[in-house]
């Protein structure tokens, strides 16, 4: 509620994609126990003067769309919560496949552009260079790999209408806490991570510490288990250890800080200026005496050199949850497909999702409103994710000129309307490549030719 607090108000330069990758760990976590078919209820903001959409630079805008109102019922909660067009086209895509899940607007007051303006202020993001904001002739730095990010990403990602899809969503979800999120749900969040075992300093399981802490704060276990791995990283940092230190001539022990709060990025060394934000100031937690402390106050650069190693450490983490080896030559590879036009095509009359999905089984593919037995079609847009990397392409079939997934007489004339030139025989880039059948970068009347001969050998 922006009357209640300041809106904007990190306390060190966030990360801008963390919700997003946050998200998709939920909801991985959620597709594997079955969490996905519950009544789930999600809450999804709306700013004043939103553009007609965004997008991240290099990449395509997110075309999925369902226009059709196929639930009267449904439509009226929508109607309801004064959702935009731009929002319910999209959500209507999600209803189709999880129709018990509840959505509520949250109508924010604030004006989108000024948004972008103070979120740029007190954010960052990591990862390609033209993610970042270089309208002073350089780019600006925030902390060791990471960067102050350009006005068109923190669009991007301020935009909730390109996270209305399910592998995103859950960065909307209600996150209070309940039954449903037992050890189980959270132990597959945090399998090969540090967190993997028991705590050594209760000789619990992280598992049930998070749930304990959930149920305890009225908090959902899952998020603070998603939050806890995109913070710390998988193998841990100086903040998850417990470990003695000393900071700017106080020593410390026994703090844990797995969310990085209060590590600010401007601080001599952020991971410890978090962790002193943890002990509240407190004196309980200073080893040895002021006296002491301040005899020992030449070793001042000794500290220093380790404050910089567990800077490193803590980099290393966000490097590592951020690096992917996800590329485009090793889709092209693996599905056997070729681009062309920035369309992905090679693809069979009649291939189905799960014939796509059979040859990358270690990331998550979807095609748009598609059941994995559905048959791909020209105009559907497939999506590759391995939670930390997503690539989109839009599929062109040669022959379905038409985008219904077979070839006909309805694509024959389209081609040939086409090279009449006949009023509304347009083609956009999709249908483009599929009328393109024998591969010569045109379209001519061998491409007809082709099509007739395969209906005429049926």
């Amino acid at each position: 509620n922006p009357a209640s607090g300041r809106v904007y108000n990190h306390q060190y330069m966030a990360n801008l994609a963390a919700p997003y990758s946050e998200a998709y760990s939920s909801f991985k976590s959620y597709r594997d126990n079955g969490l996905l078919e519950l009544p789930l209820e999600f809450t999804i903001p709306i700013f004043e003067n939103m553009p007609d959409y965004t997008k991240l630079p290099g990449k395509d805008v997110d075309t999925s769309c369902q226009n059709e109102i196929l639930d009267e019922e449904f439509e009226e909660t929508l109607n309801r919560e004064e959702f935009p067009e731009s929002y319910k086209c999209k959500i209507r895509l999600i209803h189709n496949t999880y129709a018990n899940w509840t959505f509520k607007s949250l109508k924010t007051g604030l004006d989108f552009n000024k948004s972008v303006t103070a979120e740029k202020s007190v954010s960052s993001i990591s990862g390609n260079e033209i993610y970042y904001d270089k309208s002073s002739g350089k780019t600006i730095q925030t902390e060791k790999g990471w960067y102050k990010a350009n006005d068109e990403t923190v669009s991007y990602y301020l935009d909730p209408r390109n996270f209305l899809i399910p592998e995103r969503i859950l960065m909307f979800e209600n996150l209070g806490y309940s039954d449903n999120y037992t050890e189980s749900v959270v132990q597959s969040i945090i399998n090969n991570t540090f967190m993997e075992g028991y705590s050594v300093i209760d000789n619990m399981l992280y598992s049930s510490i998070f749930v304990e802490a959930g149920k305890s704060a009225n908090i959902s276990s899952v998020y603070l288990a998603s939050l806890a791995r995109q913070e710390s990283g998988t193998k841990g940092s100086r903040a998850t250890t417990g470990d003695e230190f000393t900071y700017l001539g106080v020593t410390y022990k026994n703090l844990f800080n797995f969310f990085n709060i209060g590590a600010y990025s401007s601080a001599e060394s952020p991971i410890l200026a978090g962790l002193v934000w943890a002990s509240g100031g407190s004196s309980s937690v200073i080893v040895g005496n002021p006296s002491y402390i301040e005899d020992n106050s030449n070793n001042e650069n000794d500290d220093n050199n380790n404050d910089t190693q567990s800077n490193t450490e803590l980099e290393t983490n966000k490097v590592e949850e951020v690096k992917s080896n996800l590329t485009e030559e090793l889709i092209l590879e693996k599905l056997g497909l070729t681009k062309q036009n920035d369309c992905l095509t090679n693809i069979g009359i009649g291939t189905k999702l799960i014939d796509i999905k059979n040859k990358m089984s270690d990331v998550t593919i979807i095609v748009n409103g598609l059941n994995d037995e559905d048959v791909l079609k020209t105009g559907d847009v497939l999506t590759i994710t391995d939670n930390i990397k997503t690539l989109s392409y839009t599929i062109s079939i040669k022959g379905d000129v038409d985008g219904d997934g077979k070839i006909s007489s309805n694509d024959y004339v389209k081609i040939k309307n086409y090279i009449m030139e006949a009023s509304g025989s347009e083609l956009d880039v999709s249908k483009s490549v599929a009328a393109d059948v024998d591969n010569n970068g045109a379209i001519g009347s061998a491409d007809y030719v082709k099509i007739k001969n395969i209906i005429m050998e049926r």
